[in-house]
């Protein structure tokens, strides 16, 4: 769909602790995704999966800080139009 993109190369710059890392997900042009957008990332690495916000933006990539690195070439971004994320927990 217009929303999803698929990620074709990932690198991560670490961070100085405590500082988190930036990682940067190659998902090709037109994207017209910005700073500030929130995306989910998904397939791409468990340790940055889920939802991110965006730090930067290229022509044809996305980054944003995660405690997680990768250097995937899988996976897919898509961008999160809801303006509220409910997260339930199962409660025993």
């Amino acid at each position: 769909s217009g929303n999803q993109f698929v990620v074709t190369a990932s690198s991560t710059a670490a961070g100085t602790p405590p500082a988190l890392n930036t990682v940067t997900l190659t998902i090709g042009s037109g994207h017209g995704l910005v700073a500030t957008d929130k995306i989910n990332v998904v397939g791409v690495h468990s340790s940055v999966n889920g939802l991110q916000t965006i730090t930067a933006v290229t022509a044809t990539t996305v980054s944003f800080l995660s405690a997680g690195t990768t250097s995937a070439s899988m996976g897919y971004v898509s961008k999160n139009t809801y303006s509220c994320i409910y997260i339930y927990r199962r409660c025993s």
